[in-house]
């Protein structure tokens, strides 16, 4: 299997709730990570990982049903977070960095909790 199938193969195995918690988790802990990365003054770190962290919310997007009730205002929200990540990116701020932390786990929290009641 080439690099690039692998991707492709693993995403395509999973069932789409499991995949979308697995992706909320990566982001969190790409968020933590450029997060510890501002404190300690390594640029280039913040930006590898908060470039890591878009990347994922776009899989994210991807993976979640956009028919849903409130997909409109889900993909708004989504949109949001892409923009402050961006923002977060350029400034390298620790403040925005934060703050979109604690949104993705809330939303990671919100999300599992709908995916409870569906099941």
């Amino acid at each position: 299997m080439e690099p690039w199938d692998v991707k492709e193969h693993y995403l395509s195995s999973m069932e789409a709730p499991g995949l979308g918690l697995e992706l909320l988790d990566k982001l969190i802990y790409c968020l933590k990570g450029a997060s510890l990365a501002i404190e300690r003054g390594n640029i280039e770190e913040t930006h590898n990982q908060l470039i890591l962290a878009q990347t994922i919310l776009v899989e994210f997007q991807k993976s979640i049903r956009q028919e849903d009730a409130g997909s409109q205002l889900a993909k708004q929200f989504l949109e949001l977070l892409e923009d402050h990540l961006f923002v977060a990116n350029i400034t390298k701020s620790k403040q925005k960095t934060d703050q979109a932390l604690r949104w993705v786990q809330r939303l990671r929290t919100d999300y599992a909790y709908h995916l409870g009641k569906k099941n």
